[in-house]
């Protein structure tokens, strides 16, 4: 697929902002997981999350069968409707992950 320059940005920003958290993804994808702190499970950061109007979904999520759960969340990179939103998106989980 080839992507715009607004979803280049969206990427670069979403990098630029989660830099210092191990996160997973292929640099084009719209999707990514984030490897969240150990002191929360991550159907309770997707609560946490969704509480300051952030949707992320925990990795419990897409487990099959009994493969254990990653400590991770995924995070679309291209659901916000308005560039403000999304970046305002990155800048709350940016503050949640800390």
């Amino acid at each position: 697929a080839k992507y715009s320059d607004i979803d280049l940005h969206l990427i670069v920003d979403f990098d630029e902002i989660i830099k210092d958290f191990k996160n997973t993804g292929d640099f084009h994808s719209p999707i990514r997981w984030i490897q969240i702190p150990t002191s929360i499970t991550p159907a309770q950061f997707e609560a946490l999350a969704l509480s300051h109007n952030l949707q992320v979904y925990s990795a419990d999520r897409f487990i099959v069968g009994s493969e254990s759960i990653p400590n991770a969340i995924r995070v679309s990179l291209i659901s916000a409707e308005k560039i403000e939103d999304y970046r305002t998106g990155l800048q709350i989980l940016e503050k949640l992950l800390s």
